[in-house]
């Protein structure tokens, strides 16, 4: 067993696949998660930890949020990620490598070519986002800058993966910040 063990690599889908989704989330909606409440199981792989995850997110400012993530559906069935932003007066979501808008009362958006979703928002390229955030890690070394990807905010969304874990073992909502033992 090489992945989706609890030792390892510290949880199934949801640390494995989901957690870079989970992290767009927390940059996207930019609000601090406030409560969690997470449910877990084995569908389909024989792994030590889940291949399917969803969790209900209450942020401070009284938004609500959910996150599901799974790698028990079979290829032909794989829709791609997508993360969503729903307001009172329209959506923002980023599919695939596509981001789409739509704002009451005005024509749908895609990608490139609005400058109103391109200002102040997720790069999305047709290279590995892995290969990106590893270049601009070096160069930001080099060049003596934050990444663009920080550990304050990798930190934020791995504090909400393992809220989801715990919630689903103590089958009961937690609240956040969790208690840190070091």
């Amino acid at each position: 067993m090489w992945k989706g063990t609890w030792y390892g690599e510290g949880g199934g889908a949801l640390a494995n696949q989901g957690i870079h989704t989970v992290d767009q989330l927390c940059w996207l909606m930019d609000f601090e998660v406030d409560e969690v409440f997470g449910y877990y199981d084995r569908v389909f792989h024989s792994i030590q930890a889940e291949d399917f995850t969803a969790a209900l997110l209450r942020y401070r400012n009284g938004a609500a949020g959910y996150i599901t993530c799974t790698t028990s559906m079979s290829h032909q069935d794989l829709q791609e990620t997508r993360v969503s932003v729903y307001g009172t007066k329209g959506t923002l979501s980023k599919v695939g490598d596509q981001l789409v808008r739509r704002i009451q009362g005005e024509p749908e958006s895609h990608g490139a070519g609005d400058s109103r979703v391109q200002k102040d928002t997720l790069t999305v390229q047709a290279i590995s986002p892995h290969t990106e955030q590893c270049r601009d890690f070096v160069c930001a070394i080099l060049d003596d800058r934050d990444p663009v990807v920080t550990a304050e905010s990798a930190t934020k969304a791995l504090e909400v993966v393992k809220a989801v874990y715990l919630s689903c073992q103590q089958k009961e909502p937690l609240r956040l910040p969790l208690k840190r033992y070091f």
